[in-house]
């Protein structure tokens, strides 16, 4: 990933030169300082025009490979694990930002029936991570019931 980078800074760096030149080449043209354009000045701003097109392709192809997501496992081992941290963490948040906290990771939770509210049991739990600022991996995710 970081190697496509660098890659992508390297030719944003050279289209930037190749425009520079373009433009050097333009305004000595525009300015008057040549009545008649010598082939060979037309030759380069083709080339310079030729080359920048190539290397704006080259740098919307490395965009693309860079906006692919990186698609990663997270075991049920390891959400196990970081609940068990936040567990720790919540006792000491007040009452609003422990709602607001667990409003963000749970989804939705489904209930068991029961003929009043202390005789309900969780049935599951869906989790959700928002992951919408994350632009390079995919989340995936399974159900797993309580028992």
């Amino acid at each position: 990933m970081s190697s496509l980078i660098l890659q992508s800074a390297y030719f944003i760096d050279r289209e930037k030169n190749t425009q520079k030149k373009l433009n050097n080449l333009l305004n000595f043209i525009s300015n008057g300082q040549l009545t008649n354009t010598p082939s060979s000045v037309l030759e380069e701003i083709n080339k310079l025009d030729i080359e920048k097109k190539e290397i704006q392709d080259q740098i919307k192809d490395l965009k693309q490979q860079l906006s692919q997501p990186t698609i990663a496992h997270v075991s049920l081992e390891q959400i196990k694990n970081h609940l068990t941290n936040f567990s720790k963490i919540l006792p000491n948040l007040k009452p609003e930002q422990q709602k607001d906290f667990l409003h963000t990771i749970i989804k939705e939770i489904t209930v068991n029936s029961g003929s009043s509210p202390s005789k309900r049991t969780i049935k599951h739990i869906e989790l959700f991570f928002d992951t919408s600022s994350e632009t390079d991996f995919v989340l995936t995710y399974d159900k797993d019931s309580l028992h």
